[in-house]
C-alpha cells in the first residue's frame, strides 16, 4: 500500500497514469521492442538491445527541450507502455508522437486512447503546442482508429514506405491541432 501512496503521477488520465521513465522500466521494454508482434508496428526492424534502452534513457532524461517521454501505467500501478513527445520545436509550437502498449492485455481495451488524450491534454493545455504530428503504418488500422479518435487526421501517404514481413507498407502522416482537439476533448471528458 505505501508503493501506491508513494508513487510517482505527473498526469492522470480516466485510466492511465503518466510518469516518468525510470530504470526498472527498461526491461519490460526491452522486451515488448522486440516481440515481433508489437514491433511490426515500428518502422525499425532490427533488434534492440539492453545498452540502447540505457542510452535512450540517458538522452531523454539529459535533454527534455527535444523530447519528453512517459511511462504509461493503469491507474492500478501496472506499466502497460510508453508515451512520448519527440523533436520538439519550441518556437513552431509542435512535435511528433510515439506510444507503445507493450501489455498486449491492454490493446483494444481504451487504455492507448486515454494516454493519447492525456498526453495531449499536456502537450496543448500545458506546453501550449499549435499541432502534434505522428505517422501510422497502415498495417496498423487498430492504431489509425485510435488516432482519429483523438483527433488526429491524415495528411498524407508515403507509399510502400518500409517493407515489414515480407511485404511493403505505407506510412501515414497525420496531424492534430490545437484548435481542433478542444473539442474532442470536450467531448471526451464528458463520457
Amino acid at each position: 500500500m505505501s508503493r501506491q501512496k508513494n508513487r510517482v503521477v505527473f498526469r492522470k488520465g480516466k485510466k492511465v497514469i503518466l510518469r516518468p521513465i525510470c530504470e526498472n522500466d527498461l526491461g519490460r521494454f526491452l522486451v515488448w521492442e522486440n516481440d515481433p508482434e508489437i514491433a511490426k508496428f515500428f518502422s525499425d526492424a532490427l533488434p534492440i538491445y539492453r545498452e540502447e534502452e540505457r542510452d535512450w534513457l540517458r538522452k531523454i532524461h539529459k535533454d527534455k527541450n527535444d523530447h519528453v517521454v512517459f511511462a504509461i501505467d493503469t491507474i492500478k500501478g501496472k506499466n502497460i507502455g510508453s508515451v512520448g513527445l519527440h523533436r520538439i520545436n519550441w518556437i513552431s509550437r509542435h512535435s511528433s508522437l510515439g506510444i507503445m502498449i507493450g501489455n498486449k492485455k491492454y490493446w483494444s481495451n481504451g487504455y492507448g486512447t486515454d494516454a493519447m488524450m492525456t498526453i495531449l491534454e499536456f502537450a496543448f493545455n500545458s506546453l501550449n503546442f499549435h499541432k502534434v504530428n505522428l505517422s501510422v503504418l497502415s498495417s496498423n488500422p487498430r492504431g489509425h482508429r485510435c488516432y482519429v479518435k483523438c483527433g488526429f487526421v491524415d495528411d498524407g501517404c508515403r507509399k510502400q514506405q518500409f517493407f515489414k514481413n515480407g511485404i511493403w507498407v505505407d506510412e501515414i502522416t497525420m496531424s492534430c491541432f490545437q484548435a481542433d482537439w478542444k473539442q474532442v476533448w470536450e467531448q471526451y471528458q464528458s463520457q
